[in-house]
């Protein structure tokens, strides 16, 4: 959320509740004045109950509305199964100016797909169809990349995009793996097991770079990343993979993560900062050599290097723990124990009309 729309935010937070205050205050003069005209006790009994009610009300109110406001400052920019108590996660890669997917995660309410298709649970293509047009991705930073040219369809238990003769996705080899890492970023952790790439005809296709039909890409198991700052082209930043470099262990994706390999993605993790990592049969352990003071790096960039190391992990299926840590909790994290595996990186929120 932009400063000024956390700035409007807040005003809006107070504006409601100083008259929220001035309600009350006139429910409390109102009763007053009956007290003095009224003379039965049971009248007197009465007032007493409607000013608790009222204070009762007013308090759950305040509570909610402090809620909300926490929930918008919130800096987790990740998806939990917390955010899915009335949701769904719709999951999507969307090009960057880079030739490289940036992984998303949309929070759609429940109501919402149950309206959208008439109360039937839609598989991941059909939402793909429904919410991929709705994305305005380039008043996001990135490429009009969505939905893709082609024919998408379901075959039993995998996924089939057949293209045209024509297409973007061959021209290069970046293109190439733009394409299949948007794909994969897309479909992954879904329904389908793998997803095949086909001519018109049916055959596999070839890539013009490869010089052989294409085999099957797997849509199942983790993908073994770790995870590094992309800025987009609107200041926009995210947590990605860096150019889907995969490890074979999560105690290496971990140690390797203050490594800078290339100009477009950033380390979440500050080059001062070291640490040892350990696997144990819990989870993997992320012990820092010094006390880490979270309160001495900007707020925003210490949440970015707790939610990157928690990917990482969860890319290996695994959950972290973080040990030598002043803070013993941190945006609800709560840091002496195991912390959740998100469900998905960059949560963001469907708009209600799309704008393309």
């Amino acid at each position: 959320m932009s400063v000024a729309a956390v700035f409007a935010l807040t005003i809006l937070v107070g504006s409601v509740l100083m008259n929220n205050k001035a309600e009350q205050k006139d429910e409390a003069s109102t009763a007053e004045t009956a007290q003095y005209a009224a003379t039965p006790e049971s009248d007197a009994v009465e007032e007493s109950a409607v000013a608790k009610d009222a204070s009762t009300s007013n308090e759950a109110f305040q509570s909610n509305i402090v809620k909300e406001h926490e929930r918008f400052l919130s800096l987790r920019s990740s998806v939990y199964e917390d955010d899915l108590t009335d949701a769904v996660a719709f999951r999507i890669g969307l090009a960057g100016r880079d030739a490289e997917s940036v992984p998303m995660t949309y929070v759609i309410p429940n109501e919402r797909v149950a309206a959208d298709f008439e109360g039937e649970k839609p598989s991941t293509l059909q939402m793909y169809e429904k919410y991929a047009p709705q994305i305005d991705e380039e008043a996001k930073g990135f490429t009009d990349y969505h939905p893709y040219k082609g024919e998408l369809k379901e075959e039993e238990d995998k996924l089939v995009h057949v293209l045209p003769k024509e297409n973007d996705y061959d021209v290069a080899t970046a293109t190439e793996n733009e394409y299949k890492g948007t794909l994969e970023d897309t479909f992954s952790d879904s329904e389908y097991t793998e997803l095949e790439i086909q001519n018109e005809d049916g055959t596999p296709y070839e890539f013009s770079q490869e010089g052989t039909p294409s085999l099957a890409m797997s849509l199942t198991g983790p993908k073994h990343f770790n995870y590094y700052l992309y800025k987009d082209e609107n200041g926009g930043e995210y947590l990605s993979p860096d150019f889907r470099q995969t490890f074979s262990t999560v105690t290496e994706a971990l140690s390797q993560m203050k490594n800078k390999n290339d100009d477009v993605y950033i380390p979440a993790v500050p080059e001062n900062i070291t640490y040892t990592v350990k696997e144990e049969t819990a989870g993997v352990v992320v012990t820092f050599d010094l006390p880490l003071d979270l309160t001495a790096m900007e707020a925003v960039r210490a949440t970015q290097l707790i939610e990157a190391m928690m990917l990482t992990a969860a890319s290996f299926d695994q959950q972290l723990r973080l040990d030598n840590v002043i803070q013993e909790s941190w945006e609800g994290f709560d840091l002496t124990n195991y912390l959740p595996k998100p469900v998905g990186p960059n949560k963001q929120y469907m708009e209600e009309e799309s704008k393309k």
